[in-house]
């Protein structure tokens, strides 16, 4: 789903840069063509559906029939479209807490309308591996509802509700998930003085709020961010971020960050994800496939191996 989301996003922006001059030898090379098995949640009832975008006409913007033609009728399955509303697409109620209800789950989850936070698609990416029943509640982030602001201190997606006591920031509610439903466990080396240091460690190269200027995901946006004056230094920086990223992974035996996979790779995935799927467009760079970066390439083979 990251990695979809990604690349059609990416695409878009750099088509509405080129101009109509450009759009045409870009489109050429939009292909997906890969079938993949993809999840989501209706009341907690996964459904799995084959996806596989071609190449469209430059000239037009694809409509649901044009992408349920293209991806199959499975693709839209639970989905409810929603003519002139936000979100377009919905997956089970979105009515918030001003109409009455607090959702009949265990678990409520307030996310993003777009589905693009990367902190709501960890606590999402938790919710499906650990196989936690969940409702959502759809926040338009441009538009943000005076409940939703009412309800949560920061403003900020995601929240949830755990059994009815709310939880804000995506660290924390990883943790309280996993207080709560500890089986199956993405925890597994708090018991372990040593593992636990490494775990810390490693999730300090994604999120460090003592530095959060040179993390991977700041120094990944700063350089495509990046200008022609700033261009070579921010490129170095992310590049050697890569590198911790790829010796960290080098620590243990296994594809993941720990012996096990764990909330480490839940931390990391969106924005690897992002940056693998963004790069190649707009920095002509690849991590995917990269000889540079075996133990990053045999994370994503291992990552998409999984279900969730």
């Amino acid at each position: 789903v990251f990695v979809a989301t990604a690349g059609l996003v990416a695409a878009s922006l750099a088509l509405a840069s080129l101009g109509r001059a450009g759009v045409s030898h870009v489109a050429q090379h939009v292909s997906l063509r890969n079938a993949q098995q993809l999840r989501s949640h209706r009341g907690g009832v996964p459904f799995r559906f084959r996806r596989s975008l071609v190449a469209r006409a430059a000239s037009s913007t694809p409509t649901w029939e044009d992408l349920r033609a293209d991806a199959g009728a499975e693709v839209l399955q639970d989905f409810s479209l929603r003519s002139g509303q936000s979100p377009a697409t919905t997956l089970g109620k979105t009515a918030g807490p001003a109409a009455g209800e607090e959702g009949s789950g265990k678990v409520l989850l307030y996310r993003d309308t777009n589905a693009w936070c990367p902190f709501c698609e960890r606590v999402w990416l938790a919710l499906l591996e650990k196989n936690i029943e969940f409702e959502q509640e759809f926040v338009d982030l441009l538009d943000k509802p005076q409940w939703f602001k009412d309800l949560v201190p920061t403003g900020q997606v995601p929240a949830v509700k755990i059994n009815g006591k709310l939880v804000w920031e995506s660290a924390l509610i990883l943790d309280e998930l996993e207080k709560e439903f500890p089986t199956p466990s993405l925890s597994s080396f708090l018991e372990n003085d040593a593992e636990k240091e490494r775990a810390e460690r490693f999730r300090r190269l994604c999120e460090n709020p003592e530095n959060p200027q040179d993390t991977f995901g700041a120094l990944g946006y700063g350089w495509m961010r990046a200008n022609a004056t700033t261009e070579t230094a921010a490129r170095q920086r992310f590049e050697e971020s890569l590198r911790g990223i790829e010796k960290a992974l080098g620590e243990t035996e296994g594809p993941f960050f720990l012996p096990e996979f764990s909330t480490v790779d839940i931390i990391f995935t969106p924005q690897l994800e992002r940056f693998a799927a963004n790069l190649p467009t707009f920095k002509n760079f690849h991590i995917k496939n990269n000889p540079d970066y075996p133990r990053i390439n045999a994370w994503f083979n291992a990552m998409d191996a999984k279900e969730s």
